[in-house]
């Protein structure tokens, strides 16, 4: 009797240590997967209300307010920084200029999420400004898992004549030190 119950033990000991660890985690398409539908969710919800106008300016406001879970501490604290700022200096323009998020000021009707990238430990997902079917403007959001959730951290626009990587924290403490050598 004893050699059936060594048996299923054994049995039990080899199925636990075969049982492919992917099993467990979830898989880097399902990672891939979630983080898409999140930020384009995002997306969705973001740009039906920049588009309808009713917002406060500057619309990434709303976002603050309405979804602060969605952003890094680092990159909440700067966006508001910022928006405190302009508020202290109305008519001045001491902040940023242009929506974030859409990296315009003039949004295409619609913005999709055509690639991830994962770098180290976030993913930049390349989200494309859709009009007429052709791609116009080009963010890269930058998000991590934490706590099981996505957040952003960043938000990238490519090169210009100033950087190989304009993004979000950047332009932030650019402002920001501009406003420190210039006080109002």
């Amino acid at each position: 009797m004893t050699l059936p119950r060594a048996a299923l033990s054994f049995f039990a000991i080899f199925v636990v240590s075969v049982h492919p660890a992917s099993a467990q985690t979830p898989s880097q398409q399902e990672t891939q997967q979630s983080c898409r539908k999140f930020v384009q969710d995002f997306y969705d919800w973001y740009l039906t209300k920049a588009l309808a106008g009713k917002l406060p300016s500057p619309s990434s406001n709303l976002a603050l307010q309405r979804k602060p879970e969605a952003f890094s501490a680092e990159l909440y604290h700067r966006l508001k920084e910022d928006r405190d700022a302009q508020d202290k200096t109305p008519g001045e323009l001491v902040g940023l200029d242009f929506d974030p998020f859409l990296n315009s000021q003039d949004p295409s009707p619609h913005f999709a999420v055509v690639g991830i990238t994962r770098k180290g430990a976030s993913y930049w997902v390349d989200v494309y400004g859709m009009e007429s079917g052709k791609r116009q403007e080009h963010v890269i959001p930058e998000l991590v898992q934490q706590n099981g959730r996505w957040i952003f951290v960043n938000f990238h626009y490519g090169k210009n004549e100033w950087t190989d990587d304009s993004n979000l924290l950047s332009v932030l403490k650019t402002l920001r030190d501009e406003r420190e050598k210039n006080p109002q």
